[in-house]
């Protein structure tokens, strides 16, 4: 996997593509759940880790903006931080 430049832009349909494509398994874990609504709007952030096989890849904040619908909660918007592992990944895992 290409690490990307200090900032990016992406999509819902690029990302989950690059986990499908993934020869190893890759798992997110989140930890530190903070949620705030004043029941219309809301925000829920949170730490989080990912890891590609057993190389941990990448971690940081995650933030979700949060719109109440008549349907229901939605994601309006995500940003994050992520500090990427200064370490390569070990040879027998391809990201």
């Amino acid at each position: 996997m290409k690490r990307p430049s200090k900032t990016f832009n992406s999509s819902p349909r690029r990302f989950i593509s690059s986990l499908a494509k993934a020869k190893v398994e890759v798992a997110e874990t989140i930890s530190n759940v903070r949620i705030d609504s004043d029941g219309e709007v809301g925000q829920v952030w949170f730490d989080y880790t990912f890891v590609y096989g057993s190389y941990k890849e990448n971690w940081g904040k995650e933030s979700w903006q949060m719109v109440r619908t008549a349907d229901g909660w939605k994601i309006a918007a995500v940003v994050w931080s992520q500090e990427l592992n200064p370490t390569p990944p070990p040879a027998n895992e391809t990201l």
